[in-house]
Order: structure tokens, then C-alpha cells, then sequence
């Protein structure tokens, strides 16, 4: 068997091979960070399993192509003015990575978000209450996509202990 050809064709392949994952590479690192006034918010209901009801809460991109990752945090907000009940959303990622998610205009990613059935606990340990949706940021301290965007969502949550939990964006 004549090792040379084969060798050859390895070293061809990975030279037209490496151009092109350059240049992909700095294409996705050429986009910006999504603004909050380009990405539309909507809580979508994805599905119920017991003691929880699961929903999508989609990020879609209207404006020009921008990168977005992370969890976002959630916070229940109820009454008129709104004002927040209960603690902020736990992330429920378990040591997931997080991914860099470039969105062209009208795409988008979507984080799974749980409301736990306040009637797991004792009410008194609980202390449930309705709310009218969650504002919800994106972001750390370095970028932020999102701050306290008001999302509707007619749910039940616990005020003394966390029953609203985020996973990363997918």
C-alpha cells in the first residue's frame, strides 16, 4: 500500500477545509449583540407534566443579524401598578454550556421556562398568588440583550420559595 497518495489527500482536504471554517468562524464573530428593541418576546405553551406546566418563551429577532446566549431570569410580577411577587426564577440549565446563537431577521431561539403547581406545598409554606406574566432580563454583567421586558402570562406562583425555573437558550 503506497502511504504518499494518502497522505497527500489528507493534506489537500484539510487545506481547502480550513479556509472555509475561518472564514464561518469570523462571519458568526462579525455579528453584534441582539438589542432589546430588536428581539420580540412571547410565551408560547409547550406542554404539562406533572406538578409543572412547561412553556417556550421565544426570543425572535427583528432587526439585522445579532448574537444572543444565556439563561434568562425571570421575575413574577402581579397587581396594577405591577410590582414583583416571590423570588426570581431558578436556572434549571444543571451545568449545561451556553451557546452563542446567531439570529438572522425573523429567527429565533427559545428558552423552556417551568411554572411549578403551587399545589405541590403546603400553602403555608408557599403562600401562592396569582400573577399577570414576568419581566424578563438576558444577559450578565458584560452584555445585556434584555431589561425587565414585561411578558403576559396568567400563571400561579409560590411569594415564599422559587417556583419558576429558566434553562439556557436553544
Amino acid at each position: 500500500m503506497n502511504v504518499r497518495p494518502i497522505a497527500l489527500s489528507l493534506t489537500l482536504a484539510a487545506a481547502l477545509t480550513t479556509p472555509l471554517v475561518a472564514s464561518t468562524t469570523a462571519a458568526v464573530a462579525a455579528a453584534p449583540s441582539c438589542h432589546s428593541a430588536h428581539l420580540q418576546l412571547k410565551m408560547a405553551r409547550s406542554q404539562g407534566t406533572a406538578g409543572a406546566t412547561i412553556y417556550a418563551l421565544r426570543f425572535t429577532n427583528t432587526g439585522a443579524t445579532c448574537t444572543l446566549f444565556g439563561v434568562p431570569s425571570l421575575q413574577p410580577v402581579a397587581g396594577t401598578p405591577l410590582h414583583n411577587v416571590g423570588p426570581l426564577s431558578m436556572n434549571d440549565s444543571r451545568g449545561e454550556m451556553a451557546v452563542l446563537h446567531t439570529l438572522q431577521k425573523g429567527q429565533s431561539v427559545v428558552s423552556p421556562i417551568s411554572f411549578t403547581d403551587t399545589g405541590n406545598y403546603p400553602t403555608s409554606r408557599c403562600a401562592p398568588v396569582a400573577i399577570k406574566g414576568v419581566r424578563v432580563t438576558l444577559g450578565d454583567a458584560a452584555v445585556t440583550f434584555v431589561t425587565h421586558r414585561f411578558v403576559p402570562q396568567v400563571e400561579r406562583v409560590c411569594t415564599k420559595l422559587p417556583s419558576v425555573s429558566a434553562k439556557l437558550l436553544q
